[in-house]
């Protein structure tokens, strides 16, 4: 990339950093302004490294992704248009690279990704849907929280690749459906069909694992 340009993003220095929108900085970064890429980098790691661990079920090998997400990105910055939102072009290089690095066959253990993925989420204000009203409605102690967290993880498990990767973009990252259809670049329509589809097989696996009142939570999700 060129050497940053003279107007580079400490002009905005007086802003904190979550008031400096994604143009400013992809724009910015573009220009070859390092630091705004780093202020990217920083916005949306830990929403990257989540949705890549929702997928591949290892911890290490989805750090390793989430850097190369952002390498990738930041290597082909040039070629982002603003056609869509930064973070939808952003999450879709990390779905691309998280689903090739399943198709070579690699190591995966999904309790040890849904169990770490699920124990966050209880304490991640970017939670939706049926998760959120569960950690809201529910008064558990940490305990409690470990076990529902485990039986949470039973049913990811068995969930499909594409249940999972609707589920947790919208029931854990908390996407809307307007950007589910741009980040898997499908009809709004078709979100919402296989989202339901997705909680009604969660529903099923959970049926003997959680109290009557969780499940009515989950009904009112779908």
């Amino acid at each position: 990339m060129a050497s940053s340009t003279s107007n580079s993003i400490s002009d905005f220095t007086h802003s904190p950093a979550e008031e400096i929108s994604d143009g400013v900085l992809v724009k910015r970064a573009q220009e070859g302004d390092r630091e705004a890429f780093h202020m990217i980098y920083n916005r949306y790691h830990r929403r990257i490294y989540m949705i890549i661990l929702g997928i591949v079920g290892h911890e290490q090998d989805a750090l390793d992704l989430a850097q190369d997400t952002f390498v990738k990105a930041y290597h082909h910055l040039s070629s982002f248009q603003g056609d869509s939102g930064f973070f939808s072009w952003l999450y879709r290089i990390a779905l691309n690279r998280s689903i090739d690095h399943k198709r070579k066959g690699k190591r995966a253990s999904h309790h040890e990704l849904s169990e770490h993925m699920v124990q966050h989420s209880f304490h991640s204000p970017e939670t939706s849907g049926w998760l959120q009203q569960h950690k809201h409605n529910n008064p558990y102690n940490e305990f409690a929280k470990r076990e529902v967290s485990r039986k949470i993880t039973r049913a990811l498990e068995q969930l499909s690749d594409a249940q999972r990767i609707l589920f947790v973009l919208r029931d854990v990252q908390g996407l809307s459906y307007a950007e589910l259809a741009d980040v898997l670049q499908i009809p709004k329509g078709t979100v919402m069909s296989r989202l339901f589809n997705a909680r009604r097989r969660m529903k099923e696996l959970l049926s003997e694992e959680l109290s009557s009142d969780s499940l009515s939570i989950i009904e009112e999700g779908l």
